[in-house]
């Protein structure tokens, strides 16, 4: 993280720092950093629904369930025939509704038996 940090810095209108900050914090479950290059990232381009997603599943992580649930509707209005805003929206809507816990990251889980090696 300390690399998008410093990069990030340096030239805050590259939209590909964000974006990519982004999506490291929500692999590693940093909530808050999430969100931060999240909503950067989507005010570079807010017509990016792809953004905008990731942006609600940083606020999910960062469990703030009913932003989080703002956003993907958002999302949903830009666009509501991809498939993988349909499964965030169901991923959100059972954390708010009590369904499910909040996620701590966002991404591939690390098995046991490779935490070891």
């Amino acid at each position: 993280m300390k690399w998008s940090d410093q990069t990030y810095k340096i030239d805050q209108s590259e939209i590909n720092v964000p974006r990519e900050a982004s999506l490291q914090c929500l692999n590693l479950g940093l909530g808050e950093k999430a969100v931060y290059y999240a909503k950067a990232a989507v005010e570079l381009d807010r017509e990016n629904d792809g953004l905008h997603a990731n942006y609600g599943l940083a606020l999910l992580i960062n469990k703030q369930g009913n932003d989080a649930f703002a956003a993907i509707n958002k999302v949903l209005e830009m666009n509501n025939q991809d498939q993988i805003n349909k499964n965030i929206y169901q991923l959100i809507l059972e954390v708010i509704s009590g369904n499910n816990p909040y996620p701590d990251r966002i991404g591939p889980r690390v098995r046991e038996e490779e935490k070891i090696r």
